[in-house]
């Protein structure tokens, strides 16, 4: 999406029009022109997956794939539904 935002950026779409088809704030088409501008399309490159690294141990994640793929009345719950608090409270356990 953003290496697309820089091929409008280059053909001299404005923020806004890049905002509005793409779907995301001005602020978010300012900034990408703003990397865009400084760094070129590099800068516009995924960086991969935010966040904290995984700090469950291989097994463990195995565990927990397991886990969740029994579904979520195996743990209690009444319908076929997994939030993000009950993995956590699955996590916990």
């Amino acid at each position: 999406m953003r290496l697309q935002a820089a091929g409008m950026f280059e053909q001299g779409a404005t923020n806004a029009q890049v905002a509005e088809f793409f779907g995301v704030t001005p602020m978010t088409a300012w900034r990408w022109r703003q990397a865009w501008q400084t760094s070129g399309r590099q800068a516009l490159l995924s960086q991969g997956p935010g966040g904290f690294p995984c700090r469950l141990a291989k097994a463990e994640r195995r565990l927990l794939e397991e886990l969740l793929e029994a579904g979520p009345p195996a743990h209690g719950y009444g319908d076929q539904d997994w939030t993000l608090a009950r993995i956590a409270e699955v996590i916990d356990e």
